[in-house]
């Protein structure tokens, strides 16, 4: 059962690829910067980090909630 979704080949995505690429220079371009990605590794590390930060934001976010609920169930 394939649940609707279509197993593509790994050839298919070279046009995206392509698609990007003159965006990708053109954004550097015009902001003047242009960053490879670098090694696996140091891709691997950035989302990590980006990760986290991410992780960071949620649980301030549900501190934040579960305060407001806290005071709530004090009101009743």
């Amino acid at each position: 059962m394939t649940h609707g979704i279509k197993v593509r080949g790994r050839n298919d995505a070279w046009p995206a690829y392509q698609n990007n690429c003159p965006k990708s220079s053109q954004t550097a371009r015009l902001t003047g910067t242009f960053k490879t990605a670098g090694s696996p590794e140091q891709t691997e590390q950035t989302a990590k980090e980006k990760q986290l930060a991410r992780q960071v934001e949620l649980n301030l976010a549900l501190k934040r909630v579960q305060a407001q609920l806290a005071a709530a169930r004090q009101q009743l």
